[in-house]
């Protein structure tokens, strides 16, 4: 059960530093080396983590591995936590504008309200 959160914790920040990655490059190779990468580092790391045994005890390699998973980690995690926050101070924003000012989200969005005249147009 802690192996399925962490791997979900660890494809939804994945997936959300995608996005930042998506906005910077078109190429169409990219999200097949993000995500290979990503893969392939996750992989080592989880295998070098299953291999450890009842010893409990780390080689130099599997410290390797859990260094470059730490280099490819914590990187998408901050990319991630600054693109949750945005994403945050945008609902906040949309809220409080639709709320306290629903004519200047209408003005904003070049939605222009019914008049009388169309609708006896319409009639």
């Amino acid at each position: 059960m802690r192996w399925l959160i962490f791997l979900m914790f660890y494809a939804l920040i994945d997936f959300y530093a995608y996005q930042a990655l998506k906005t910077i490059t078109k190429h169409p190779w990219a999200p097949w080396i993000y995500f290979g990468t990503s893969l392939i580092v996750l992989g080592l790391f989880l295998g070098q983590l299953l291999s450890i045994g009842e010893a409990r005890n780390t080689s130099p390699g599997g410290l390797y591995f859990f260094g470059l998973f730490l280099a490819f980690f914590v990187p998408k995690l901050l990319t991630g936590t600054l693109l949750l926050a945005e994403d945050m101070v945008r609902i906040i924003w949309g809220i409080a504008m639709r709320e306290m000012w629903p004519d200047a989200v209408r003005i904003w969005l070049r939605v222009e309200p019914e008049s009388a005249v169309s609708r006896l147009a319409r009639e």
